[in-house]
């Protein structure tokens, strides 16, 4: 045990005082006429035993103070009734290490999207979920800093690590879980949040999990004693919630969008469909001529090589994965449809302007739905 100068000097005290009121007590006893057992015994080993006793007082009565508390507050832990969602009324054990880490993990719920409210106007969900994540390392942080609650007379009340891990794994894990793959997915596309056809699905399934964070937060903020927790916890939107499960009533809804978003073609493929899509209709605007003008059928016949040309030069630049089919059977359609075109033209056929700029016009129609898959939903 390390001593500081200021304890050495205390010491250092207490031990003269010790000997000077041994040797006092001595005097008296020896005037007094008292027996004593030897002349060692009551003018030396006395007054050092008493010394060494009062030297040592400085030392020993904190560790007996907190002994004492100790025994009348087994560990120093309080005992406290909570509510928590999906668990009712049950009982939490505190101590002063979780009350403070509490504290601090309730300031920052109570200062994040985690509880409060998501302004449409100036909120993102790619902010809101990048503020959970940060969220979830914060309290892992504090958790481990903190340590361990002492077991106390309830094994089955409830810990500050008990709460924060479920908390973590049935409030907002799977909110995190379930919407951030694909606002992920979604953000890759470069297109405005807002345009997601799963936006006000993902914003409605926040507030679900704002709620429960609502009720965990007021339990931390009993447990942490902050007053006035109203003033810092805004009102729970779904008081009567007690699961982290999608809204029922949306549920259909989120399943028969999602499922077309999943199978939608990839980024890549789109951005090649939308790609083919002006090209034919660009095809289809600069056809004007008769074709009984052959520079019109030559101006025709080298469109076709420019598109088949495109066609397979695009299609070929990024390899199909499931989902991506369509792209690539609308593509051998069109190159078939190219080539019976040709043949046409080359065994001089009757081949109407309406028809072909028709036909040029569909395929650019076809290339621009497979474009707008996983972007619009009908």
């Amino acid at each position: 045990m390390k001593i500081s100068q200021e304890q050495f000097k205390t010491m250092r005290s207490g031990f003269f005082a010790g000997i000077l009121v041994g040797l006092f007590l001595a005097a008296i006893n020896s005037f007094a006429k008292i027996d004593t057992s030897s002349w060692f015994m009551t003018w030396i080993y006395l007054p050092f035993v008493l010394a060494l006793t009062v030297a040592m007082l400085p030392f020993c009565v904190p560790y007996l103070i907190k002994a004492f508390k100790q025994i009348l507050f087994p560990l120093g832990i309080t005992t406290i009734d909570i509510k928590l969602p999906g668990l009712g009324s049950t009982k939490l054990d505190l101590a002063n290490p979780q009350r403070a880490a509490a504290r601090k993990i309730f300031l920052e719920m109570t200062t994040r999207t985690v509880t409060q409210p998501l302004d449409k106007d100036t909120g993102t969900l790619t902010a809101a979920m990048s503020s959970l994540y940060d969220f979830f390392q914060i309290v892992r942080e504090e958790l481990k800093k903190m340590p361990p609650t002492p077991p106390g007379t309830d094994p089955k009340a409830e810990t500050l690590e008990s709460i924060a891990h479920r908390m973590m794994n049935e409030a907002l894990r799977p909110y995190t879980s379930r919407w951030h793959p694909r606002l992920d997915t979604w953000n890759q596309t470069g297109l405005v949040e807002t345009d997601w056809p799963l936006h006000e699905q993902c914003r409605h399934d926040l507030n679900r999990m704002r709620s429960l964070a609502i009720k965990y937060a007021n339990t931390l903020g009993e447990a942490a004693v902050i007053p006035n927790i109203n003033t810092f916890v805004p009102e729970d939107p779904y008081p009567e919630l007690e699961n982290s499960q999608i809204d029922p009533a949306k549920k259909q809804e989120f399943v028969r969008i999602d499922t077309l978003l999943q199978n939608a073609p990839s980024v890549e493929h789109r951005q090649i469909a939308w790609k083919l899509a002006v090209e034919f209709y660009g095809a289809s605007a600069t056809i004007k001529k008769d074709f009984s003008d052959p520079d019109a059928v030559q101006e025709v016949l080298i469109s076709f090589d420019k598109l088949a040309g495109s066609l397979t030069w695009n299609t070929s630049m990024v390899l199909p994965t499931p989902g991506d089919n369509d792209l690539d059977e609308l593509g051998l359609k069109v190159l078939t449809d190219i080539e019976e075109y040709r043949q046409k033209f080359f065994e001089k056929q009757p081949v109407e302007i309406e028809e072909l700029q028709k036909w040029l016009k569909s395929k650019g129609d076809a290339f621009k739905k497979i474009a707008r898959q996983g972007i619009v939903v009908d």
